[in-house]
């Protein structure tokens, strides 16, 4: 749509663009003024979500988008079917208990009767019970639908006290405030402060249920978890008593252990030897410096000495070779004291030989510890090439322990935490203060919904104009006819009431009932168009239109008025045999005569076609053609046929007709059927000139209206100006 357009729609629709907005003003205005004055009463929730401190660190951390979704879903909580139904119900019991009621409903105007006697102590029983419940009243018996039937004729069901409601977080702030409308201030203030309280009581039913349940199943848990740490504690300590030697020490290497040992040991082994061979040799000193005559017994015994003990090293736990260590080594003492010379010689002896024994024993001994070790390394030398599962076994034990240990550990600070809460009693969710009556209403704000109401009006109007307009697919005016079809009309004429007047006053000009600037759009129209055709050299003049009713009688009898005014004679001949509308408005009396019906086919029946051009004219100015109360103006009439032109012209020379008449008028105009309807205009283009096409603003642009079109413009040579009629004043 158009600007220009657009301008032109409002103008022409100004009257409903200021009746419709100020009627919906008014109808605002008394609806709002009608309306209850309303109290409103407001209290306040500290909630503590936004409270978190690090008693560490001393800072605070909290997360913005946590701290929303917390504040969302306690609101959530405080509208809640729980929390709404139970402070109903306290509102119910108040009214019906109290001498002061909230509100008194009219019980004769409704079906539901009033509560008395032994039914409202059953409604306020179960009210009770279900207070204090946290519960639900049930439906399923006629106590429960009694008491809904009553709160809704109170007015105090979930949907009533939701629409007067409004819980909202202040700004970023720690608060919720609660603000309540009604009629009643006291109520405003009731409702506002019970809510308050219900909820923070409900909460802390709610925190108490849930911890209750969860230290229920934290304590299975903490039991779970100890039971878990017994067992992988108890499991390790098995495992380390049965490797006790190899894991004694997790950072030493057994292997480096028992090589280092058996390298001690031997080396006491070659220090007790190095010091008995010393011994010895200080013996066989002593033994050679002696004047003993059976020195080679005494060389044998030690001899055989040697030898057993050598012996005694390979099996120390032989005790018969032990046995004959001792015989000689007592033999061998008892020979080198016979032969010792003097006493304190044998004394020295003596003290050698004890010396020798002890050595000796040592010698034993260390060997046996260090066979002993040889042995035990080779046992354990297998033991040691398991050492790697063995440690990785204990690695995993060990990891086992550390774990339950830390699970352990977590769920008892779930636990204490639990427990301390749950100590503790009540919730962060505090009531920062309470709502007061309200001493005045609220302003009805009557100003702005009556401006409001006007603006909605106008808007809505305008809309519905805009879419009934862009809806509208009639060619309405100029600009949407040329933006349809892009066909610019020579001439425009406006909605006149000579539509419905006879054409005979039309045809004399007779256009006093009309208002002066209508004749002046029609009287200029018509010019236009004369002026385009007097400047084409044309003479037969076919007037046709997509619809009946377009205006074609009435324009083509208002042109040929406009013809006559500068004394051209028109002759009009009446081819829209499916309406011979111009027939009849034309005749004398509105009848056609008898030597007329049928129009040109009553010349036949005279034979002639067999005439010469003169007797011819002669006999069609005679019998066809008729005089019309404007002198310039002839006619050819018709009656009313179902028979297309080419079907009433298969018997008659039509087109010789035309051109004997052709010189005895200045121009002929014919009327050609709809083309939406008839094929009739289509059969008469092959017989004119020139085609003026004729489109009324009532018309809707429709496909069979876009194939009637195509088919003009086909004959792009003929069509002559186009006419665009019943166009509003405005838009002319």
């Amino acid at each position: 749509m158009e600007f220009q357009e657009l301008i032109k729609l409002l103008i022409r629709k100004k009257f409903y663009l200021v009746l419709i907005p100020l009627v919906s003003a008014m109808l605002a205005f008394v609806l709002r003024f009608m309306t209850d004055r309303i109290y409103i009463s407001e209290s306040q929730l500290s909630t503590g979500l936004t409270i978190a401190i690090d008693y560490v660190g001393d800072q605070s951390k909290i997360n913005p988008f946590q701290t929303s979704l917390s504040f969302s879903n306690l609101i959530e909580n405080m509208k809640s079917k729980r929390v709404v139904s139970r402070l109903s119900y306290k509102l119910l019991l108040h009214d019906l208990s109290s001498e002061k009621p909230f509100r008194r409903p009219a019980f004769e105007k409704e079906e539901v009767l009033k509560p008395e006697g032994e039914m409202l102590d059953s409604v306020m029983s179960e009210l009770r019970k279900a207070i204090g419940d946290f519960s639900f009243v049930s439906k399923t018996d006629d106590i429960g639908r009694y008491i809904y039937d009553l709160l809704e004729i109170y007015e105090y069901v979930e949907k009533d006290m939701l629409q007067n409601v409004d819980i909202h977080r202040v700004g970023n702030t720690d608060f919720i405030n609660i603000r309540f409308s009604s009629e009643v201030p006291y109520l405003s203030a009731y409702v506002a402060n019970l809510w308050a309280e219900d909820f923070v009581a409900y909460n802390d039913y709610q925190k108490t249920n849930r911890l209750n349940e969860s230290l229920a199943v934290l304590d299975q848990i903490l039991k779970d978890k100890q039971q878990l740490l017994n067992q992988n504690t108890e499991k390790l300590n098995r495992y380390k008593t049965r490797y006790n030697f190899l894991t004694s020490n997790s950072d030493s290497d057994p292997i480096a252990e028992f090589e280092k040992l058996i390298r001690e040991k031997e080396s006491n082994v070659r220090s007790i030897n190095f010091r008995l061979e010393n011994l010895r040799e200080k013996i066989a000193k002593m033994d050679k410096t002696s004047n003993f005559e059976n020195h080679k017994k005494i060389v044998g015994l030690k001899s055989e000495l040697d030898r057993l003990s050598s012996k005694l090293m390979q099996q120390p736990n032989n005790q018969q070779l032990m046995d004959s260590l001792v015989l000689l080594r007592r033999e061998l003492q008892s020979e080198m004291y016979l032969h010792t010379s003097t006493s304190g010689g044998k004394r020295e002896l003596d003290n050698l030989f004890v010396e020798e024994n002890e050595l000796e024993l040592q010698y034993q001994i260390a060997l046996g510890d260090l066979k002993r070790l040889k042995d035990q390394f080779q046992v354990e030398k297998g033991t040691v090439q398991s050492l790697a599962s063995t440690k990785s076994g204990l690695e995993n034990l060990e990891t086992e322990v550390v774990q339950a240990r830390n699970e352990f550990i977590a769920a008892q600070d779930k636990y204490n935490q639990a427990r301390s809460e749950l100590l503790v009693g009540t919730s962060s969710v505090k009531i920062s203060y309470y709502g007061d009556v309200p001493e005045d209403p609220q302003s009805r704000k009557t100003v702005i919904f009556t401006a409001l109401g006007l603006i909605v009006g106008f808007v809505m109007t305008l809309f519905v104009l805009l879419a009934l307009e862009l809806l509208d697919m009639r060619f309405k005016n100029p600009i949407k006819f040329r933006r349809q079809t892009n066909l610019d009309p020579s001439g425009t004429v406006v909605r006149l009431k000579l539509l419905k007047m006879n054409l005979s006053n039309v045809l004399v000009g007779a256009f006093e009932k009309e208002k002066e600037e209508y004749i002046t759009n029609l009287t200029h129209t018509l010019r236009k168009v004369r002026y385009e055709i007097l400047g084409q050299p044309v003479k037969v003049i076919m007037f046709t239109s997509l619809r009946q009713g377009a205006g074609k009688s009435f324009l083509l009898t208002a042109m040929a008025y406009s013809m006559s005014l500068i004394r051209k004679r028109v002759l009009i001949i009446d081819t829209n045999f499916r309406n011979n509308f111009l027939s009849t408005q034309l005749s004398k009396d509105g009848q056609i005569q008898e030597g007329e019906l049928d129009g040109v086919i009553e010349l036949n029946k005279h034979g002639w076609l067999q005439k010469s051009d003169t007797e011819m004219l002669g006999m069609v100015n005679s019998s066809l053609v008729s005089r019309t109360s404007n002198g310039f103006v002839y006619i050819v009439k018709s009656q009313s046929l179902q028979r297309s032109p080419e079907e009433v012209f298969a018997e008659l020379d039509f087109k010789r007709l035309i051109n004997l008449l052709s010189p005895e008028y200045d121009y002929i105009f014919i009327e050609g059927a709809a083309l939406n309807q008839y094929s009739d205009s289509h059969e008469l283009t092959r017989y004119v000139d020139m085609v003026v096409p004729i489109f009324s603003v009532d018309d809707e642009f429709t496909k069979k209206d876009k194939t009637s079109l195509d088919f003009i413009l086909q004959h792009e040579g003929k069509v002559g100006p186009v006419i665009l009629n019943k166009v509003d004043p405005e838009d002319a």
